[in-house]
């Protein structure tokens, strides 16, 4: 299997660079970062009115002039915004298995990603294609356990991850949190952690107080249970005395089982 090399795109596909009418090309809809900072495509665009474009961008082919964005969807939307008509296009040949890598080794090769849109990216690829975790890694020059670690925390709830992403809290942060055996647990965390915006270490103390929270209630519950279960059977004992006073021979048994108690109280009729 081809590993995608460290430029992303091998030299052979690479059609050729020219200027392209931006309307021509649009957004990849799986385009892994799914959250764009308006500030600094702002600054960009105005760098980009004083310099112009000094990376062109890369595009592939979708149709007759149309061009789809495989890498710089920022600097397009940038050109756009400082009111280009034209931008300098890398053309490439590629398929979308290939687009779709691309697209994910730049962003994370220039740290654009948060953890959530990492994670989601490498569940789309290995659903998409059919790729196991070791293949991936193999294809983007990942840890298998960097991406397995960054999946698992697509376990969390919406809630919870949407809380994360709007705070800027980290990976870690959301490591702790699935550390949590309740959904409502993680969810009051998450917005407790939000609210007093802990670093990390400050967030694992807190886990682990909900933690012994958990342990201490269900404690109690097992105490409340015993306490419930021997008023119980004491009641059964003082009726059952209460007959065997009256000089009627009567019988009691009691069994103490892992999960009941059983008592036989055997009565003649005659």
């Amino acid at each position: 299997m081809q590993r995608i090399n460290s430029r992303g795109i091998e030299v052979a596909n690479v059609k050729k660079v020219k200027e392209l009418d931006i309307s021509l090309i649009s957004a990849n809809k799986d385009q892994p970062r799914k959250y764009f900072d308006e500030e600094s495509i702002k600054e960009l665009s105005e760098s980009i009115r004083s310099l112009g474009i000094i990376q062109p961008i890369t595009v592939r082919q979708k149709g007759y002039n149309s061009y789809e964005v495989v890498s710089g969807e920022r600097r397009l939307r940038a050109s756009k915004l400082a009111g280009l008509d034209k931008i300098p296009c890398i053309i490439v040949s590629i398929n979308s298995e290939e687009n779709d890598l691309i697209a994910l080794i730049e962003n994370i090769q220039r740290e654009n990603l948060n953890f959530y849109e990492e994670a989601l990216s490498y569940k789309k690829i290995m659903s998409e294609y059919g790729m196991s975790q070791e293949e991936l890694a193999s294809r983007i020059g990942k840890k298998q356990s960097t991406i397995s670690n960054l999946v698992r925390l697509l376990n969390l709830d919406e809630e919870v991850l949407h809380i994360i992403i709007e705070n800027n809290l980290t990976q870690r942060h959301a490591r702790c949190l699935l550390s949590l055996p309740d959904s409502n647990m993680r969810l009051k965390a998450a917005k407790e952690i939000a609210k007093k915006d802990l670093n990390v270490k400050n967030s694992e103390l807190l886990v682990e107080r909900l933690k012994q929270e958990i342990v201490i209630n269900s404690s109690k519950t097992n105490v409340k249970n015993i306490f419930n279960y021997k008023i119980y059977t004491n009641t059964i004992k003082q009726a059952y005395k209460s007959i065997f006073n009256t000089g009627l021979e009567c019988d009691y048994k009691e069994k103490d089982f892992d999960d009941r108690i059983e008592v036989v109280i055997t009565i003649p009729k005659k």
